[in-house]
């Protein structure tokens, strides 16, 4: 009987302390594309876990060129696989290698509760991007932030 108490102990405080870790690391991670060229064109993705959630869902709010906001949940482990994806991206700026006119920005920002703020950048994100050395970790980053919207990579101004 001791043992089983002991047991339940050790799982209250390993589920508090993870709850408690996973509730000031991150507070939300917003990401931002948008054309230079086309005035209203652009997607808005912010993602904020909800508090006292048992279930583990995080809220999503999309906003796509000038249509209306909405929303849908995610799951706290789709969510954690794009903080570990955002996270592998080494370069905070990331420049087009090579020519382009394209003229698109996108933005991944990554905000906790102690008012600590990452932020990444980088211009005209394109097909090649995913093989690219320079680009390929945060193409990745935007591919998982895409599909958790339920949105899809062509829907991104530019990308081609």
């Amino acid at each position: 009987m001791q043992q089983i108490k002991r047991v339940f102990i050790i799982i209250i405080i390993i589920g508090g302390v993870s709850n408690l870790l996973y509730s000031q690391n991150i507070s939300q991670i917003k990401f931002e594309h948008s054309s230079t060229h086309i005035i209203n064109d652009g997607i808005s993705i912010l993602f904020q876990p909800i508090k006292n959630n048992r279930k583990g869902k995080v809220k999503v709010y999309i906003k796509k060129d000038q249509e209306e906001e909405f929303t849908s949940r995610i799951s706290k482990k789709k969510y954690f696989e794009i903080y570990n994806a955002i996270r592998r991206i080494k370069l905070d700026t990331i420049a087009v290698l090579g020519k382009s006119i394209d003229g698109t920005v996108t933005s991944i920002e990554m905000d906790n509760n102690l008012n600590s703020r990452k932020k990444y950048y980088a211009d005209a994100l394109t097909k090649k991007s995913q093989t690219n050395e320079f680009q390929k970790d945060f193409w990745y980053a935007t591919l998982l932030i895409i599909k958790a919207a339920g949105l899809t990579m062509e829907e991104l101004a530019g990308y081609r």
